[in-house]
């Protein structure tokens, strides 16, 4: 997101995948940021291969900045990150 714009939002959507379709699912951390302040919004796995949607337990925000940190669970396969967006309301 450019600097200095925002969004209104209670969902987002993260789709990741495994190297090789490998079978490998991700320990993932979002984070929004909103009122000064970061917020976590979801910690725990997501599916491969799959597009997941994540409901901020707090409801509607106007976000400025969005993070991810994900840990890979699958023995060897490395996971990548493909595409996230804010589901706008």
């Amino acid at each position: 997101m450019p600097d200095g714009t925002s969004i209104a939002a209670a969902r987002c959507r993260i789709y990741g995948v495994a190297n090789e379709g490998g079978a490998a699912d991700a320990d993932i951390n979002i984070d929004w940021y909103w009122g000064g302040a970061w917020h976590n919004i979801y910690s725990g796995t997501i599916a491969q291969s799959t597009w997941v949607t994540i409901v901020c337990p707090s409801g509607t925000h106007t976000i400025t900045r969005a993070r991810v940190r994900y840990n890979n669970s699958g023995g060897g396969n490395a996971f990548y990150l493909n595409e996230f967006d804010f589901c706008e309301q």
